[in-house]
């Protein structure tokens, strides 16, 4: 009688760990992460965001870049961004982008977790993140361009939400 009620409680104690790991956020993996690690643009403006400052937008992260790269920088930049773009974008059509003189002016679409590609029906988390970028020649020197990345974090989050939090403008 010991061993089974010994047996029954590491069962559950077992199956309660289970259930915690898989509420837990899985992370998101981008090939535009070495732009966020500083190993494309060495100099960046960088600034985190959480709590209070950010929850009547429906976010719980935001992660804003603002660069100046060159022409080469750029290029290498949006290469790996439409590589997130089509292979996270792939079951969501969750998308607004623009092309503008053969290079993306702008683009905002949500980065899926892993398990979503794999299992697309499958749901993991209700936080979703979101990928912005935009790309401007700068002013000053038209060789240098611009460029505004953003991952958003937020629960249940939309692109239609985003759009009514955050105007865009041309």
């Amino acid at each position: 009688m010991r061993r089974f009620i010994l047996t029954t409680i590491i069962l559950c104690f077992g199956l309660i760990v289970m259930a915690q790991d898989n509420t837990k956020t899985e992370p998101v993996l981008m090939h535009v992460q070495p732009v966020f690690d500083g190993k494309i643009v060495k100099d960046v403006n960088s600034t985190i965001l959480t709590g209070k400052a950010i929850e009547k937008y429906n976010l719980t992260k935001m992660h804003t870049l603002k660069l100046t790269a060159n022409e080469e920088q750029r290029n290498k930049i949006e290469e790996l961004l439409l590589k997130d773009y089509e292979e996270r974008n792939r079951y969501n059509e969750e998308v607004d982008h623009e092309v503008r003189g053969g290079h993306v002016y702008y683009s905002i679409f949500r980065i899926a977790v892993r398990s979503e590609l794999t299992l697309p029906h499958v749901k993991v988390s209700r936080t979703r993140t979101y990928l912005c970028y935009q790309c401007k020649p700068k002013r000053t020197n038209p060789v240098q361009y611009e460029i505004t990345l953003v991952l958003l974090e937020g629960e249940n989050l939309t692109l239609d939400l985003l759009k009514q939090n955050f105007k865009r403008t041309k």
